[in-house]
């Protein structure tokens, strides 16, 4: 898909379980207000939000991201967590995004499959944006992105994992390594583009 607005979307759920979705070019990559990913290949390329579970039936009747601009959607402190969600069990996500990487406007929960976000460098936007809790019990996740408005997983989360912000935002294809206490070699990850902070788990 290349689109001039979003790349795919549905007003109520959208899921890939298998084959390849590839979002070229968009505003916001996958839109719906529930989103789930159980397998297959899905790459998305955005200007703003990449994967935004988000309605526009709304009670202002306005929509995360609609007119206006998304770089407000799902910003700042007291947002409330609708009936949104995000689910992603297997398969691989991988997202680049102007705006959010992974945004719910209600709960997300990461239980399997690779999820990996190159996010935004600006500080109004995250790697991952959840309004509600964010539950990681398996699979693996880097995101990648700016240090403003870093969402790390909740407290219900099982998997361990870890949040880095660095003192100088470091460029684009930087080897970031993780080792274990031991000094074993965890994981690798390189940055598509300038990064200030990196969740991992």
């Amino acid at each position: 898909v290349n689109a001039g607005d979003d790349g795919v979307k549905a007003f109520s759920q959208l899921t890939v379980a298998g084959g390849t979705v590839t979002v070229e070019k968009s505003e916001e990559g996958l839109e719906a207000a529930h989103i789930a990913v159980s397998g297959g290949t899905v790459t998305v390329t955005a200007n703003d939000d990449g994967v935004n579970a988000s309605g526009g039936s709304s009670a202002s009747g306005t929509q995360a991201g609609g007119p206006g601009g998304g770089m407000g959607g799902g910003m700042g402190g007291g947002e409330t967590v609708g009936d949104y969600s995000v689910d992603i069990s297997g398969g691989s996500l991988t997202i680049n995004s102007e705006g959010d990487g992974l945004d719910s406007n209600g709960n997300a929960s990461i239980s399997g499959g690779t999820v990996v976000v190159n996010g935004p460098g600006n500080d109004g936007n995250g790697a991952l944006d959840v309004n509600g809790e964010l539950a990681v019990t398996g699979g693996t996740v880097a995101a990648a992105g700016s240090a403003g408005m870093v969402v790390t997983p909740g407290t219900s989360s099982s998997q361990s994992g870890v949040q880095l912000t660095f003192g100088t935002a470091v460029p684009a294809g930087t080897a970031i390594q993780l080792a274990d206490s031991g000094g074993k070699l965890v994981a690798t990850f390189v940055t598509a583009k300038e990064t200030a902070s990196l969740v991992f788990s």
